[in-house]
């Protein structure tokens, strides 16, 4: 298990804001892994969040997830390709553990 592991890349600008039109600029990203740890040989991702659930979606926890899922969908992503250039090998999986505060 290894936690909170630091990561830096540079990517081109497209492959993280495809809003922007800035064909082969590159972008230095920066982040920070949660945690990594394998299992049977395969590679999981946990990343932690303390999104404020209660009262802010309607139909609670299961439709806070969707959205959730959705916002940090480029986050994970990135820190599953910089886990690659470490590691040698894919993430089969990846876990968010939401802090249901207030609940």
């Amino acid at each position: 298990m290894k936690r909170e592991v630091s990561f830096s890349m540079v990517l081109p600008v497209k492959e993280v804001y495809s809003h922007i039109d800035a064909e082969g600029e590159p972008v230095l990203i920066q982040g920070m892994i949660d945690c990594l740890f394998e299992t049977d040989g395969k590679l999981y991702l946990l990343d932690y969040k303390t999104d404020r659930v209660q009262g802010r979606y309607t139909g609670g926890l299961e439709a806070a997830v969707p959205i959730l899922k959705k916002r940090y969908e480029t986050q994970i992503a990135l820190c599953k390709k910089s886990s690659r250039t470490f590691n040698k090998q894919n993430i089969r999986g990846e876990k968010f553990f939401i802090s249901l505060m207030g609940i």
